[in-house]
């Protein structure tokens, strides 16, 4: 080969490189860009974070109080809104005062902690 021919095929495989290079950019952009808007699955083997990112995007409402799910001995089944005092004596002063009535009444926030404990 001469040198002429060698210096057609140096530009070519310049040209080559070039447009590769463009594409292996344009692949790995749109791929960081499908990551980031990739939603991930979550899984019994999941992060506990993770779940709790789940449950509260599922349960939207007050952060400030939750409720929590009970069931008498005569079969009635109801929701009370959790209270940090609740059945601390002498505070508490159920079940002769509701707690809907209750003046002490500490109604307790949804934390990260409440939703590990559900």
């Amino acid at each position: 080969m001469d040198i002429n021919q060698l210096l057609k095929e140096l530009k070519l495989l310049e040209k080559e490189n070039k447009y590769l290079k463009q594409l292996l950019s344009n692949i790995m952009h749109q791929r960081e860009k499908h990551e980031e808007t990739k939603e991930r699955i979550i899984t019994s083997k999941s992060l506990p974070q993770e779940k709790i990112v789940l449950f509260k995007t599922l349960f939207k409402g007050r952060s400030d109080v939750f409720a929590y799910r009970w069931i008498s001995k005569d079969g009635k089944k109801g929701y009370t809104p959790a209270c940090e005092l609740e059945w601390q004596k002498p505070i508490c002063q159920k079940p002769l005062i509701k707690c809907s009535e209750c003046q002490h009444r500490k109604l307790t926030p949804l934390t990260d902690q409440v939703c590990l404990n559900i």
